[in-house]
């Protein structure tokens, strides 16, 4: 087995290392083997393409033409794969620097614009939060669930375990609810999010149309609340969806009429779907729990509360 690799190492690299019985193998140090790699001639390393899948080490090795010492044929593998990664990196870049996603991503100009828009959409909720507060906007706000909703066949309550969520499964299909139509859970007491009257979903924004030009457009709209896009798709042609949130259903309603059709860029049309849930509606209620538990939770929730404010130039309050 040293034979073939003696006659060719030893007899091109002239005591560049040293020479051992039949017996032993020789010792490469890192150095010498990044240094064997580079004068790629004297193993003839076999390197093959980059516009194919990364091969294994296992195949890498097959397909070099003559018997190599492993220390080379590893060092001669990573070298390889360091390439493939960087020429994947690179095609990656020069197919995708144009689209409004990457730009968006990783221009820095482009990345403050958003974020600061980002801090203002926070700014305004965090106004129409207080606005609601000072206002008594929250009266009769509860966190434990109502003697009178136990059997409420509209609700699914998820109880904080403080280790699992737990499903009450006992409860049935909001159809089979004779009062059904009658329960709003965005009401009092629980004033849970209600996604089916004030969402909007917008179906695959091309990657070519950017985040700030359909911002613009829902902006002007009465009662838009919030806009959020997706991470682009990959088996989709890197398509973003989005969902638009309004402050009440009037208003969600209005801008699907509006948004139906409605040009935005190029050949895009927004196409607006109604978002529609056949889920029974969810309340998560407080567990019961120790005073000190509640005491902690408390301060936690008062740190994070800072740090995200000053985050997006929110005046503290606590």
């Amino acid at each position: 087995m040293n034979k073939p690799y003696k006659s060719r190492g030893y007899n091109n690299y002239n005591n560049d290392y040293e020479k051992h019985d039949s017996g032993h193998k020789t010792d490469f140090t890192k150095d010498k083997v990044t240094k064997i790699i580079k004068e790629k001639k004297a193993y003839e390393i076999f390197v093959p393409g980059f516009d194919g899948p990364l091969l294994t080490f296992s195949l890498f090795n097959e397909l070099q033409h003559n018997i190599l010492p492993t220390e080379v044929v590893e060092e001669a593998y990573k070298d390889y794969k360091t390439k493939f990664e960087n020429k994947r990196f690179q095609t990656f870049y020069i197919e995708h620097q144009h689209d409004e996603w990457f730009r968006e991503k990783y221009e820095p100009e482009l990345n403050m614009k958003l974020r600061n828009e980002r801090n203002a959409q926070a700014q305004k909720l965090s106004e129409s939060y207080l606005s609601q507060v000072n206002s008594n906007g929250f009266q009769n706000l509860k966190l434990e669930l109502r003697e009178s909703d136990e059997n409420n066949k509209n609700l699914k309550i998820i109880y904080n375990s403080g280790k699992e969520e737990v499903f009450d499964d006992t409860m049935t299909n909001l159809k089979d609810d004779k009062n059904g139509d009658d329960f709003d859970v965005s009401d009092s007491p629980y004033y849970g999010f209600e996604p089916d009257k004030m969402t909007l979903f917008l179906h695959q924004l091309p990657k070519n149309v950017s985040r700030l030009s359909i911002l613009e457009v829902l902006k002007k709209q009465d009662g838009f609340v919030a806009m959020s896009l997706s991470e682009p798709i990959k088996n989709q042609n890197y398509v973003r969806y989005v969902w638009v949130t309004y402050d009440k259903k009037e208003s969600c309603e209005k801008a699907y009429d509006a948004l139906n059709d409605l040009k935005i860029s190029g050949d895009y049309k927004t196409n607006p779907i109604l978002s529609k849930s056949n889920n029974i509606k969810k309340i998560r209620v407080c567990f019961p729990t120790f005073e000190d538990r509640i005491v902690e939770d408390l301060d936690y929730s008062k740190q994070l509360i800072k740090i995200l404010d000053k985050e997006k130039q929110i005046e503290v309050f606590i």
